[in-house]
């Protein structure tokens, strides 16, 4: 029988690299129920609303990314 063997996760740094993952902007609108623009806007100030942090966290890990709590969502181990 073959050895398992743990895949490790692939890092996620940035909104842009999240967003990527995700299949790209007009995918993340429409899942958000948001416009394009909004995700651009979201890209642009590298910040993702807080109410989206859980949701997007889940959304990334469910395909195998490690999204970084500071890169992407701006959380420092100090505000947890």
């Amino acid at each position: 029988m073959g050895e398992l063997r743990m895949i490790k996760p692939k890092r996620i740094t940035t909104i842009s690299q999240a967003i990527d993952a995700m299949g790209g902007r007009d995918v993340v609108a429409e899942r958000c129920c948001i416009t394009t623009a909004a995700v651009d806007r979201w890209v642009e100030a590298d910040f993702i609303p807080p109410g989206w942090h859980l949701r997007f966290y889940v959304w990334l890990t469910k395909r195998g990314f490690e999204p970084s709590l500071q890169g992407v969502f701006g959380m420092s181990r100090a505000s947890w």
